[in-house]
């Protein structure tokens, strides 16, 4: 998992009203993820040659909704993290939504966010694929180029240019 903002939007449609939030992960998750990793592979059908790390992150959020095999397994990834006092209260509710889904057979949607940083009132979203979001490169420094790139996790092809942005953050107020 990279070390920029990135987060996780979710959707339940298992409760009344439908429920959905974000879940922000500011550390490495993948301490977590090997522990689970048979469960992984087995519930994402990831096999010997796919690759497992630095991709699985991305991997999880790549294919919505999410089954109920799926949910089972990250509802028991994420019961083994401790969140930070800034991401608790994103991660008490998603775990919440999960057990909702599962108990009532509802699948949840789930989408990553393009890998971004702001800094000093600029948001800056990097060059990646639009369909898994795996970041191209942090320091990807064409991004006027157009040629075609090849997406090393799903195959998607993509123009770099397309998925790159840089510009003032409106959320914040730096005048």
């Amino acid at each position: 998992m990279s070390d920029l903002l990135q987060y996780v939007e979710w959707t339940s449609d298992a409760t009344t009203p439908p429920v959905n939030g974000r879940l922000f992960v500011y550390r490495s998750f993948d301490e977590i993820l090997a522990k689970h990793r048979d469960a992984i592979s087995g519930a994402y059908g990831i096999t010997a040659r796919t690759p497992f790390f630095p991709y699985l992150w991305n991997r999880l959020w790549m294919d919505s909704p999410l089954s109920c095999e799926r949910m089972v397994v990250l509802r028991a990834a994420f019961s083994d993290y401790c969140p930070t006092r800034w991401e608790k209260e994103g991660h008490l509710a998603f775990l919440a939504a999960l057990d909702s889904c599962i108990q009532a057979g509802i699948a949840m949607n789930v989408s990553l966010s393009p890998p971004g940083h702001t800094d000093f009132g600029i948001k800056t979203i990097f060059p990646h694929c639009p369909k898994c979001k795996l970041e191209l490169g942090r320091f990807f420094s064409a991004p006027d180029d157009d040629a075609l790139q090849k997406c090393e996790l799903c195959g998607t092809g993509f123009r770099p240019s397309a998925t790159f942005s840089s510009r003032p953050d409106e959320s914040t107020s730096f005048k």
